[in-house]
């Protein structure tokens, strides 16, 4: 066995101590909800205006189906449907919250000693190879604990952009779903001026026209729940998903050993072949 050099000590001791300050150290403090406040606030800001498009969602397709006729059905279907997608978002904002705390264990509990240690293995056993896989190792663990951090930061600023084009759905939702309720009753309690006293005069004068009233209010309802949805969507499933990816295509940039040529190289020991003008001009 050859001599270790003091290069190949201070090699050894810096990735030991490197070892020891992630699983001791970072490991320890990035593992806490008191460590990801920021992001888990953000994340609890979503979940709340999900829960409450899923609720309102509901709501009004709940009170949609009360009324009379088959009419007003699709639409009852419609609103239930988009009340399931949120559900589908409400589930990936869960999913990133749990993420949050899982990629940093792997990363700084699990990955980055591995990663040392495997160093430390390659440096004793001369073994270029596994050096290799320690840095690699070492880098998939940083991108485990950045990616959902970075993600949350990214959708942070679209989802503060429509935060109040979600509120106002909200809102449109609440009187929608109270208006068709009081038409359907019968009851109003309070007085009411435009277009709301018109729509419970409708619907408590006769089914056809509640049901025109109903179809026009609550279809431009639904458009905002669309919308709603399709930015939910963005905010909380595309963005993190596009993240990733970027991650795992710099993580693969670097580590290609050799990119690839934009043209064909031409074949080492072999003369081109001139081109018809150029076999014309040397035989003049």
């Amino acid at each position: 066995m050859k001599t270790l050099t003091t290069q190949t000590l201070i090699r050894l001791g810096a990735a030991l101590v490197i070892a020891a300050l992630s699983f001791f150290l970072l490991g320890s403090i990035t593992t806490t909800p008191e460590f990801h406040e920021d992001s888990i606030l953000s994340l609890q800001e979503r979940q709340e205006d999900v829960l409450g498009l899923a609720a309102a969602s509901a709501a009004a397709s709940a009170a949609v189906a009360v009324v009379p006729g088959d009419a007003t059905t699709p639409i009852a279907n419609t609103l239930a449907e988009l009340s399931a997608g949120f559900m589908v978002v409400l589930s990936a904002i869960f999913l990133e919250k749990y993420l949050l705390i899982i990629g940093c264990f792997a990363a700084f509990k699990v990955l980055i000693p591995v990663a040392c240690l495997v160093f430390v293995g390659g440096q004793l056993a001369r073994r270029d190879g596994w050096q290799t896989l320690a840095l690699k190792l070492g880098v998939f663990g940083l991108i485990l604990a950045l990616a959902v951090p970075v993600s949350v930061r990214a959708s942070d600023y679209i989802h503060d952009t429509y935060d109040i084009s979600i509120q106002a759905t909200l809102d449109a939702a609440q009187e929608t779903t109270q208006a068709v309720e009081d038409g359907v009753s019968g009851s109003q309690t309070q007085e009411e001026d435009g277009f709301w006293s018109s729509l419970v005069g409708s619907v408590t004068s006769g089914i056809t026209q509640a049901t025109d009233a109903v179809t026009d209010t609550v279809g431009s309802l639904i458009t905002r729940f669309v919308e709603a949805l399709a930015m939910t969507l963005v905010t909380c499933c595309a963005i993190p998903l596009l993240v990733l990816l970027l991650f795992w295509w710099s993580f693969k940039l670097l580590f290609t050993q050799q990119a690839p040529a934009l043209l064909p190289r031409p074949a080492k020991g072999k003369a081109a072949t001139p081109s018809a003008p150029e076999q014309e001009e040397a035989l003049v």
